[in-house]
């Protein structure tokens, strides 16, 4: 599928009016709303981008560190590789979204939708996932070390060879359906009880030296 790039001055633009909208509550300025863009290694750390539309574009290598993007819409979005450390995502919608070896440490995900999302090998210390929603969602090779995990919604989840070492709240978590604990392409489904089992196990094993 081609994806259309705007020019550093044009994404400049939308970015300053969407934050006019964002900060005014819509009085001002212009929603960001874009669909199938190509926004590659684009740098927007920090920027305020609450509410923004960005429908299956592509983020591959951006810089979004502290990007504020609470109740976006990120459906299908590619951000393999990209940096979103200490990003705020709450109840943003990352479903279907591609996060492979994407850098989510600190980052605040209290009740984002991330159902089918891909966060194979994704860093994730420190991040918040409170009341999150992982329905499919594939964790396999993730670093979840001291994650915050109470009461993130579970089912279908692959967590084989994911690192939970520290996470928080774990006894907490909602197992709504069988998580995939198995390595490599080994399924080893568990459900309810022995499913939180197996998260409390996990949590307490010591971290990498």
């Amino acid at each position: 599928m081609m994806h259309t790039r705007p020019s550093a001055t044009e994404l400049e633009e939308l970015v300053v009016d969407h934050e006019r909208w964002a900060d005014s509550l819509g009085g001002l300025g212009r929603q960001l709303i874009l669909e199938d863009t190509d926004l590659a290694g684009v740098d927007l750390a920090g920027r305020d981008l609450a509410g923004a539309y960005l429908g299956s574009c592509r983020l591959v290598g951006a810089r979004l560190d502290g990007v504020r993007l609470p109740d976006a819409r990120l459906v299908g979005v590619d951000l393999s590789e990209a940096s979103l450390v200490g990003a705020v995502l709450t109840k943003a919608d990352l479903s279907r979204a591609r996060l492979v070896r994407a850098r989510l440490g600190d980052a605040n995900l209290i009740r984002t939708d991330l159902t089918e999302a891909d966060l194979r090998q994704a860093n994730l210390v420190g991040a918040t996932l409170v009341k999150a929603l992982l329905s499919d969602t594939d964790l396999r090779g993730a670093d979840l070390t001291g994650a915050l995990l109470e009461r993130t919604r579970m089912s279908g989840v692959r967590l084989g060879g994911a690192c939970l070492s520290g996470s928080r709240g774990v006894e907490q978590v909602v197992v709504l359906g069988q998580l995939d604990t198995g390595l490599d392409d080994a399924l080893e489904w568990r459900s309810d009880a022995d499913a939180l089992d197996w998260l409390v196990r996990q949590a307490q094993r010591p971290g990498p030296d």
